[in-house]
């Protein structure tokens, strides 16, 4: 009886529907196949491939393809739409050559479309713009050489919201549409009202050319109708096939049939036009395809014959589009992003916008780094382009950017994965980087030697664990000893800058305060700047500075050195030798100079409560000629902030701490209930709310925040605990160390020349004896007057306004608002007072999520630790463990995560803080990439530079140098972006020139050939057959082709654009 009443509500839908289609024609129904396969989530990328470990889910990529190309070849009717590339290309690549063969007729006749076309379907909150553009080339890659294809299609249907960069990258790499399945579902039910789920997105303000058709599903995921979801394996995908032959007990023709009709009239009433989408698929489907196009065609036929109101076939989202565009229809506009998304009251989707930090941080290396492999495949042209070497460069850079892209999924990158998932991505990025550093280190050999010798300097290594204080190659130093520091610069202009070197002092113990007396007797240390060229030794000042003992440095011995190193070339190096004297160790008595750890002062107060922040009676200041920072002596916490200049001085009132918020659900909360059982599949948990769902019982998890209470303001963690405080003063860097309690601490940081504010933060493990989960903050209170208003990034490209409890586009009904408010920081975010005309910035390390939740306030959560699963299909509270054993047993090892990082504060004066605030987040993006050797560099007395330089002139702030790569022996593939939003700064958002052949003389530039953003096709190509879409506000005609043309080797870029070129030698 249900199920008769279900029928007759969608028919009546049908029958209000009906009438809105235009008098003559039939309503097209695109059929689409497809399934969406994560590369890892509850299984890791290669089980979820082979079908391996069942015992957690039972699902087989490769069987998916087997299976679906053998039934298209039956009936040339039929279509299937491929998504993720890295399994795609696996597979593709073990097949005989004739079942290639028959995949490439299928591509040819179209009944196979790739949509995306990406290494993966990445995330649009955590990803970095780099990483989006590298993952997305290197699957469009692959299509062009295997089917020379280009796809046309976004289809980001299953990440947790939106973002405007992914709708600029799309137009970018020339997809007409992108289709998606969630977001907000208030912001939903509006457009579902209004119609208006489908619309154009101008994913730039700045780059306004980049537009792209987008279109929401209507269901809020991207699955089939109710009822019809034809797997025979898929444990929650099971249901009963279409049968037609009315002899059999199991008939349901009939009724399958009029409930696909009603469904499909529901899908219409919420749109306009003459086409509507219905997705045939879920997650890991046909692996039996044969149970999909059976039923399928039995509906085809029946729906066709039945309503003549109706015209059902098997389509793709390429078809689909195709038709949108010759319908010549007008669409509204939308230029913000989808961020945050909710699929109810109490289920904010921000938490996995800091969900596991150590992954994130991971990832951000990674992918500065791949940068770098590719710049020195480029240097390898000039000085050594032997085929068998271009080829270990190809081979570095494939694997490394196929991990960078697999990190970057959406269940990667975000942290929603299984923990033991979560550790084999870590595994797959340790291996490509690897691979990467071997092939660098071999390359900063054969660069350096000893003079009068042809003898390379050898043993270079990298220090990947440097952020654990951790450098095999430094710390090994003994006295007399010495370490040689190569300094590489991947940034297209000079730059100058603090790099530090870790070293171990067996005789220094920072558990007690080390007096200027005590550092006489500790290590004594010398650094060196090397001329590269002439070999002579410069003495350079150094401070040698204690590490506090943390959780994360459990050794008080480590030390570190730290020195400036002084412009460094772009893309070049400069050369530094590290040595730890002994009472002989004098090169020469007239130069000579050295460094013995830095006095400390230190002090403890036992109760921070008898002196509250706001007693400023008894205070100091650290600074240097750009920045202050006073604290309160008694608890250790900042009081203000001032930035100098030669003609003025600006200050604010600042207060900063570590907080928490406890997470609701834990078991520990009070009055705290065990939430009802929900025994779904966790792919259906994913996609689709339990129909009997209380959003009141929504906990706190990996992909959810919700505080205990809504209107929860975040704790201290200083509690009841003594609070340290350690102030260290050196020449170059003065640190203030903050021990709040056993399981957190920090150091706040100021260097010589440099404006920006350090906070390094080290948390955990976060305790969980009281069986409460908690989120931990980085809280920024000042008296700034900000309109209740932060900006942020979107991807590291143009910064979004978000208003306290409001949508640029729709009315926020407000249930949570802290969860609610929370927006991911990629890379950084700030608040303004435009009356004093000052700019708060606050950059990460990496991404993050953030909130404004009063005026002049920010908070950016570092670190989470969950008990209890938020339901949305991971299975698995965020209660993540110091490491895992390898498979089969996947053991939890260890106590809780702990976790360091660290955030840049930039206090600007309005009228040049953006041009700061770029300038660091390229700098934080790519530090100088440090090469390490201990061999007897010091006998040898200089050292000689066998490189050449790249670039024959620095880029101008505004222009950074995305991507510099060798492709092949001749060719060099070069991204230019420009760094600065349209009104950003008076002087650097505006259009500047760059000319290829001068910047990259040294390689002979012959010819220049400008190409789309993936590099997949030439961009005058793209422009050509690019649908242009008419929308409110445009003039554009539907269905029209845009013409263009490229330029030569002379660039002109304006605000925000990336160009991308070939360049021939």
């Amino acid at each position: 009886m249900n199920d008769c009443l279900k029928i007759f509500a969608l028919l009546c839908v049908y029958a209000s529907s009906i009438f809105t289609l235009e008098t003559g024609t039939r309503l097209q129904v695109h059929l689409i196949p497809h399934s969406h396969d994560d590369p890892g989530w509850l299984k890791t990328v290669d089980q979820y491939y082979t079908g391996s470990n069942s015992s957690v889910y039972l699902a087989s990529v490769q069987y998916i393809f087997d299976s679906v190309v053998t039934e298209l070849s039956k009936d040339t009717d039929r279509h299937y739409t491929f998504c993720e590339i890295s399994f795609f290309s696996r597979w593709y690549h073990e097949q005989s050559p004739q079942r290639k063969a028959l995949v490439k007729s299928l591509v040819a006749s179209e009944q196979v479309q790739f949509v995306n076309g990406g290494w993966v379907m990445h995330d649009e909150a955590s990803a970095h713009y780099q990483s989006m553009i590298d993952q997305t080339a290197l699957g469009h890659k692959f299509l062009k050489e295997e089917f020379g294809y280009t796809p046309t299609v976004g289809w980001q249907i299953d990440p947790f919201g939106h973002s405007n960069t992914h709708a600029w990258l799309s137009s970018a790499v020339g997809f007409d549409s992108l289709f998606f399945g969630r977001i907000d579902y208030q912001d939903q039910a509006i457009r579902m009202k209004e119609r208006t789920m489908e619309m154009i997105w101008k994913g730039s303000a700045s780059d306004s050319e980049k537009e792209v058709f987008t279109g929401v599903f209507t269901s809020g995921n991207y699955g089939p109708p109710d009822g019809f979801c034809f797997d025979s394996s898929c444990v929650y995908c099971r249901n009963d096939p279409v049968v037609e032959d009315p002899l059999l007990q199991t008939y349901n023709a009939d009724a399958m049939t009029e409930a696909f009709i009603a469904a499909i009239y529901e899908e219409q009433s919420h749109s306009v036009g003459n086409h509507v989408m219905i997705k045939m698929g879920a997650d890991f489907t046909y692996d039996n395809a044969n149970t999909w196009y059976k039923s399928m065609d039995v509906l085809i036929r029946r729906v066709n014959a039945l309503d003549p109101q109706l015209h059902l076939f098997y389509s793709d989202p390429v078809q689909y589009t195709r038709a949108r565009a010759a319908e010549g229809l007008t669409w509204t506009q939308k230029t913000d992003d989808f961020f945050p998304y909710s699929d109810s009251e109490h289920s904010f989707w921000t938490g996995y916008f800091t969900s596991r930090p150590t992954l994130k941080l991971l990832e951000r290396y990674s992918s500065g780094l791949l940068q770098v492999l590719k710049q020195f495949s480029a240097s390898t042209l000039l000085l050594n382009p032997i085929s068998s070497i271009l080829a270990t460069y190809n081979e570095a850079i494939q694997q490394l950017t196929a991990a960078v892209g697999l990190v970057n999924h959406h269940d990667a990158i975000t942290g929603t994965s299984k923990q033991h998932v979560a550790e084999d991505y870590k595994k797959i990025l340790s291996l490509a980087l690897d691979r990467a550093e071997s092939v660098l280190t071999a390359a900063v050999a054969g660069q350096f030697g000893l003079k009068g010798s042809d003898k390379a300097l050898e043993g270079f290594t990298m220090c990947r664990m440097v952020n654990e204080s951790v450098c095999a190659a430094s710390q090994s130093l003994q006295g007399g000893g010495a370490v040689t520091v190569v300094a590489y610069n991947p940034l297209p202009r000079k730059r100058s800058q603090q790099l530090s070197v870790l070293v171990t002092d067996s005789n220094s113990n920072m558990n007690n305060a080390r007096s200027e007396k005590d550092s006489q007797h500790s290590v004594n240390i010398s650094v060196y700047s090397v001329d590269s060229v002439g070999g002579s030794w410069t003495p350079i000042v150094c401070d040698v500075i204690p590490i506090p003992a943390s959780n994360a440095n459990p050794n008080p011995n480590n030390l570190k050195v730290v020195f400036m190193a002084e412009n460094i070339p772009s893309l070049a190096s400069n050369v530094y030798v590290v040595v730890m004297n002994d009472q002989s160790a004098r090169r020469d008595s007239d130069s000579f100079m050295s460094s013995s750890p830095v006095p400390v002062e230190q002090w403890e107060v036992a109760d921070t409560k008898q002196f509250p922040s706001t007693d400023k009676s008894a205070v100091f200041t650290i600074s240097n000629q750009l920045v202050s920072v006073t604290f309160n002596k008694h608890t250790g916490e900042m009081v203000s902030m001032a930035r100098s200049s030669s003609d003025s001085k600006v200050a604010i009132s600042i207060s900063q701490d570590l907080k928490y918020y406890t997470s609701y659900g834990s078991p520990g909360n009070k009055g705290y209930r065990q939430p009802p059982q929900d025994d779904r599949d966790p792919h259906l948990k994913n996609i689709r709310r339990h129909l009997g769902y209380n959003s009141d019982e929504q906990a706190s998890g990996a992909y959810i925040f919700r505080p205990t209470t809504s209107t929860e303001s975040a704790a201290s963690i200083r509690g009841n605990d003594p609070v340290k405080v350690t102030v260290v003063r050196g020449q170059l860097v003065t640190e203030v160390w903050r021990n709040l309690s056993s399981w957190a601490s920090q150091v706040t940081r100021i260097r010589e020349g440099q404006a920006s504010v350090e906070i390094e933060w080290t948390v955990g493990p976060i305790p969980v004896d009281d069986q409460v989960g908690k989120e931990v903050v980085l809280d920024l209170q000042t008296d700034l007057l900000t309109d209740l208003t932060l900006l942020t990034d979107s991807n590291g490209r143009e910064f979004l306004t978000r208003r306290l409890n409001e949508r640029p586009t729709w009315s926020l009904e407000v249930f949570e608002p802290v969860a609610g408010n929370y927006y991911p920081l990629t890379v950084a975010g700030y608040v303004r007072d435009e009356q004093r005309q000052l700019q708060l910035s606050v950059l990460a390390d990496r991404s993050q999520g953030v909130a404004s939740l009063r005026d002049g306030q920010m908070e950016v959560m570092i670190h989470r630790r969950l008990l209890a699963d938020d339901n949305k299909g991971v299975d698995e509270p965020l209660n993540e463990t110091a490491s895992m054993s390898h498979f089969p047993t996947w053991q939890r090892v260890g106590g809780g995560l702990v976790v360091r990082g660290s955030h840049h504060l930039l206090l600007s004066p309005r009228r040049h803080a953006m041009a700061e605030l770029r300038g660091l987040m390229d700098q934080l993006f790519l530090p100088p990439t440090l090469f390490y050797s201990t061999a007897d560099s010091s006998k040898g007395e200089v050292m000689a530079a066998k490189a050449q330089q790249v670039l024959s002139q620095d880029l101008p702030v505004n222009v950074h140098l995305v991507t510099l790569e060798a492709v092949g022996s001749r060719s060099l593939l070069v991204r230019l972006g420009h760094q600065f939003a349209v009104g950003e700064d008076p002087e650097w958002s505006g259009e500047v020139e760059v000319d290829l052949k001068q910047l990259l003389a040294a390689f002979e530039v012959s010819a220049c050939e400008e190409l789309n953003l993936s590099a997949n096709q030439l961009w005058a190509e793209q422009q050509a057959k690019k649908i242009r879409w008419k929308s409110s506000g445009s003039g554009d005609s539907a269905g029209e082709r845009g013409q263009g043309e490229a330029g030569g080797c002379q660039v002109r870029l304006t605000a925000m654009q990336i160009k991308t070129f070939l360049l021939h030698l």
